[in-house]
């Protein structure tokens, strides 16, 4: 029987990630309509459902859906990485320049959606948005507290309506010559969003300067307190280079520090309480705002349960029941319920298993028999005991010990 271990936030193994790195497309069908309940404030119209796949699509033209991504090739699960959902003004989601660069320092995995420029209606634009998010989520492991949404233009503006009404997904965000002042009647949603940070970068050239200006006073109007407002000389209506870029993530990042000492004092506690799950969890939270000890301690528990588990997949494959439910055990007592439910999920599928129990019943006896023709006991109730597992327990690994050693007494 194989096991099958999944923990926390990631899809791939700590020790093997095979998920896709660089720069590739993501392509569907369509939108899950469970999606569009994230979207307030805009009708859901030109909208078209695709009755075999149940998906939608904007205004049906046929075209399948596509998002560019990029996944830095240092990308490693044990230290989840951020993600910064781009919103172009034009119709083309990918990375502008030099910014790779920016994603492979900060450890960010780029995804923007193709055909969501500035004609196409705001609802869609934000659906797609989302989505690109949620599907990166599905294959990688995220640090949910680095989640950022950026735009240029009127991506900017459509990246700034959904970081406020969205702000329990978008964490921070970075608007390139075009914003929105923040808006929304959901209060539980603005109360986050004043938690959260936002850049804004303009250039002296750029004709939405002072616009840019207006928006971000009214942010700190509105008690938003975490602001920064870049001006670079010279710029006009366009992408900033990559050093501007890298500050204004470099903002964005700023709670990082205080977060992951938090994250890792939680975890050594967790530790020094035995409870491993948790301490685990808090590790790679650490991991995941930079804390680079977290990395180590989060690969050396990953790898003490992973070999565990292997174990315990090794002893069923070699029938050995009572090893194998004997590891399960230690994997649920040592880790705890979060990281030993598997565990005893298997446990409890072992010993429901008929046949595995007469096995587990057969060697238990067997074992008993062994141990007295260790002592020198090998007379005829020995023999006797011998038989009876072969002839109880047929074809059990018991009962093919037991064959072994009456061939061996009959000599």
């Amino acid at each position: 029987m194989r096991l099958i271990f999944m923990l926390f936030l990631s899809t791939a193994s700590l020790f093997a990630d095979s998920v896709k790195k660089g720069s590739y497309v993501l392509t569907d069908k369509g939108i899950p309509e469970a999606l569009f309940e994230k979207v307030t404030g805009f009708e859901p119209k030109k909208l078209k459902l695709n009755p075999e796949s149940g998906l939608y699509t904007f205004e049906n033209d046929g075209k399948e859906l596509k998002w560019q991504v990029y996944v830095p090739e240092n990308y490693n699960s044990s230290k989840p990485a951020g993600i910064l959902c781009y919103i172009n003004s034009g119709d083309n989601g990918g990375i502008p320049g030099k910014w790779k660069e920016v994603m492979d320092k900060h450890n960010l995995i780029w995804i923007g959606a193709d055909r969501s420029g500035n004609k196409i209606y705001t609802y869609w634009r934000i659906v797609m948005a989302l989505e690109g998010i949620r599907r990166i989520k599905e294959s990688y492991s995220i640090n949910e507290e680095r989640v950022y949404i950026s735009g240029f233009s009127g991506g900017g503006r459509v990246s700034s309506i959904l970081a406020i009404r969205n702000a329990d997904v978008i964490k921070g965000a970075v608007y390139h010559c075009g914003c929105n002042a923040p808006g929304g009647n959901d209060k539980k949603m603005l109360k986050l969003a004043r938690d959260n940070y936002f850049a804004f970068i303009t250039g002296t050239k750029d004709f939405n300067l002072n616009d840019t200006k207006g928006v971000e006073k009214s942010y700190k109007g509105g008690n938003f307190d975490n602001t920064k407002l870049i001006v670079v000389d010279g710029m006009g209506h366009s992408t900033p280079d990559a050093k501007v870029f890298n500050e204004a993530i470099e903002y964005l990042n700023t709670p990082l520090i205080e977060k992951g000492k938090d994250a890792m004092d939680k975890a050594i506690a967790a530790e020094k309480r035995k409870q491993i799950g948790e301490a685990l969890e808090w590790y790679k939270k650490a991991a995941g705002f930079n804390v680079e000890e977290a990395v180590t301690k989060a690969q050396t528990l990953q790898k003490e349960i992973d070999d565990f588990y292997a174990e315990a997949e090794a002893a069923e494959k070699e029938r050995d029941y009572i090893k194998a439910l004997q590891t399960y055990d230690v994997i649920y007592k040592k880790y705890g319920r979060e990281i030993g439910e598997k565990a005893m999920e298997q446990s409890k599928t072992l010993k429901r298993d008929k046949k595995v129990v007469l096995e587990i019943k057969a060697m238990l006896y067997y074992q008993k028999i062994a141990k007295a023709m260790e002592g020198g006991n090998k007379g005829e109730k020995v023999l006797a005991a011998l038989k009876k597992v072969v002839e109880t327990a047929p074809g059990s690994k018991a009962a093919e010990l037991a064959e072994k050693d009456l061939k061996e007494l009959e000599k």
